[in-house]
Formats: structure tokens, sequence, C-alpha cells
């Protein structure tokens, strides 16, 4: 019999508490620094984890779980995901393509994406511990939490992979990036971008850079 559980976003108390920092997070009015750096100013303290820069988030979500289907931790598209209520349409449909998003926890979970709402961070020592016990794999969706901490450590290191989405904040070509502790998934990654030389993606990077300079004339 199977066992529903609320999704942790609503399920576990995460108002602001002694146990959350939020820090400074890069704005449009961070664009008075030219040139930012994103793999040295935002992922300065990668903690041993591998960061990967890719184009969209969306990407990255389609990388991670081609990569969790490949290695035979989801068998095909029926595993299940546990996921919050509020996720977006496109966010959505890319992850259908590889699992099933599920909002009520079963005993046939296989994983959980955390969403930082708004840079909030979610309660990871319960969500942690939870999914320890059930042997689930933690991603963390950091769309909104480009530089939000949990007692003291930054959130997107705390589960087994992070996703972090850049053109929330300022314009950015490489628009994401993916971090990760996992050495097999970081080589299937890189086997991945190193071997994505397809004209749509070339195109698709053309086609960002004329938006991202449309929105703000100090794009180079």
């Amino acid at each position: 019999m199977k066992q529903y559980l609320q999704h942790p976003e609503e399920y576990f108390n995460h108002s602001m508490n002694n146990n959350i920092k939020l820090e400074e997070t890069f704005t449009w009015s961070s664009l008075k620094r030219k040139n930012i750096n994103i793999s040295k100013e935002l992922f300065s303290e990668r903690n041993g984890k591998q960061v990967f820069l890719i184009s969209s988030e969306a990407a990255a979500l389609d990388i991670i779980f081609s990569y969790y289907r490949e290695c035979g931790y989801l068998k095909d598209k029926n595993a299940e995901i546990w996921v919050p209520e509020r996720i977006g349409f496109r966010f959505y449909n890319t992850l259908q393509k590889k699992c099933f998003p599920s909002i009520v926890q079963s005993d046939v979970t296989k994983g959980i994406i955390v969403y930082h709402h708004y840079g909030y961070p979610q309660n990871m020592d319960k969500i942690i511990s939870k999914a320890r016990d059930n042997n689930w794999f933690i991603i963390e969706d950091c769309a909104h939490a480009l530089m939000s901490y949990y007692n003291g450590k930054r959130v997107g290191f705390l589960g087994d992979v992070g996703i972090f989405d850049f053109s929330t904040f300022f314009p950015s070509l490489m628009g994401g990036a993916i971090v990760t502790d996992n050495n097999e998934m970081g080589e299937y990654i890189k086997d991945k971008l190193e071997n994505d030389k397809t004209w749509g993606k070339n195109f698709f990077l053309i086609i960002k850079l004329f938006y991202e300079k449309s929105r703000n004339q100090n794009v180079k």
C-alpha cells in the first residue's frame, strides 16, 4: 500500500529563522561590474564539487535525468520523482520526458527535487535525512537562490545535484550551471557538453546573445 506525504516545500516549515542566512544576490544593479566571471565570482567556494556551465536550467534538467536513466537508476518514464506543486510548465515538460513527476511521495519514489522558493532555503536537514532513509537522490533547484545559505552552507551544494539559473538575475549567455560531487555524473556531463557541437546549440546561443543585448546595451 502506498504512503503519501506532502512535499517538503509545504510539509516542512521554511519560514525565516536563525538557521537561514540570505546573502546579497547578483541583480541587475550588479551589471555595473563589467565582465562578471561566473566561475570565479559565483563558484569560488566549490567545496570539492564540480561545476559545469550550461545553456539553460531546462538543459541542465535534461542532462541530469538522462544520466539517471542511462545509469539505470531510473528504469523508464514511469519512475517517480517527488516534485513541489509550484513548478513551471517548461520545467514539468522537461521532466516528463525522462520520468514521472509526482506531487506526492510514495513507496516507489526514486528522488526528490527541492525548490528554494524566492531564495529561501528549505529545511535541508530534514529533507536530507528523509532522502537518505529512503535512498533517494536530491536535486536542488536554485533558480531563485543564487547566493543563499542554510546553516552556514550554500544551497545547491547540499544535495546530490544543484541547478542554478543565471538569467533570472543578470544577462548571461550560458544561462545555468550544474553542481555535483558525483564523479560518474561529472564525467557524463563533461562528455555530453564536449560532444554537443550541433548547429542547434550554436543557433540557440546566438539568439540568446541578441536577446540579452536587447535587454541591456552593456552586454558585449
